[in-house]
């Protein structure tokens, strides 16, 4: 068995590429709303990544105590010094855009868990 000889991209390299993409096709320097991907832990949130993005609000799936173990929070604001970083912490976020503005409401929740389905 052999294996194929194509490139691996590291997802890093992948995830930048991609913001580059979507700047060029809209017409954007920065990102409004991010939800960030792994829980925001790790890797995944690197220096270069958010400086790119420059984020205004960074939505993470996961408690601030646990986030306190890796660098997210500074590498968001190296990107936006006043980004507003929201781990979902026992609450859901509700944001209302509009052109000039957008605000959000926190619902508190009972558990860290998103359930769907009928009231």
């Amino acid at each position: 068995m052999t294996c194929s000889k194509t490139d691996i991209i590291p997802l890093q390299d992948l995830a930048i590429k991609n913001i580059n993409k979507i700047y060029n096709i809209h017409n954007i320097s920065h990102i409004d709303i991010y939800k960030s991907c792994h829980h925001g832990g790790g890797s995944t949130n690197t220096k270069e990544m958010c400086e790119l993005m420059k984020c205004d609000y960074c939505i993470i799936t996961n408690t601030a105590r646990w986030l306190d173990n890796y660098n997210t929070y500074d590498n968001l604001r190296l990107g936006n010094k006043e980004v507003n970083i929201l781990p979902t912490d026992f609450q859901k976020y509700i944001f209302n855009i509009n052109e000039d503005n957008i605000t959000y409401e926190v619902i508190k929740e009972d558990s860290l868990f998103i359930t769907l389905g009928k009231n």
